[in-house]
């Protein structure tokens, strides 16, 4: 009889299939409000000194909503340069802080702190902003994106136009 019940089941295998075989359903997706452009393996990117691309280990979540498959490391000193485009009326630029491995898992923490410099194709007007320096009002651990003001740049707000941005770490 053990061997009928195990015959029955080894034939609806196929048709039932176990849950862990089934393919993963996407229910709900994340989107920004904004354009994302990815630092490493870029078409924006213009060069990177100090610095390499590596596997971002993405989660099946970052997976199904399309989260960068490489992310940037920046070695003390490092920098990547950029020419992204500016949309009409943009006053903000967010740089979103990549996991590394932790003690036990990959987290946020131990980021380095970074001088974003933003300019005008032509150099006539610049901004800088600071991302992720330690401070007593800010966990370390945190996952929140560093906020720099553009609108200093005084590009025009009626159309696009292309910015220069570079990213450096301390030295």
């Amino acid at each position: 009889m053990f061997q009928i019940a195990c015959f029955a089941l080894f034939l609806l295998h196929p048709v039932c299939g176990f849950y862990t075989e089934e393919v993963p359903v996407k229910m709900l997706s994340v989107r920004s409000i904004a354009n994302r452009f990815p630092t490493s393996a870029s078409t924006y990117r213009e060069s990177l000194e100090n610095g390499y691309d590596e596997d971002a280990q993405r989660t099946e979540g970052e997976i199904l909503n399309d989260f960068p498959e490489f992310r940037m490391m920046l070695n003390p000193g490092g920098c990547g340069f950029y020419e992204f485009p500016l949309e009409p009326d943009q006053k903000f630029s967010y740089v979103q802080p990549a996991k590394k491995q932790g003690d036990f898992y990959q987290d946020y923490c131990d980021k380095a702190a970074v001088t974003v410099q933003v300019s005008t194709l032509d150099g006539s007007s610049t901004t800088s902003f600071r991302c992720f320096e330690e401070s007593a009002e800010e966990d370390p651990c945190s996952s929140s994106s560093c906020q720099g003001d553009l609108s200093s740049l005084g590009v025009p707000s009626d159309a696009p136009t292309d910015i220069k941005v570079k990213v450096c770490t301390d030295a």
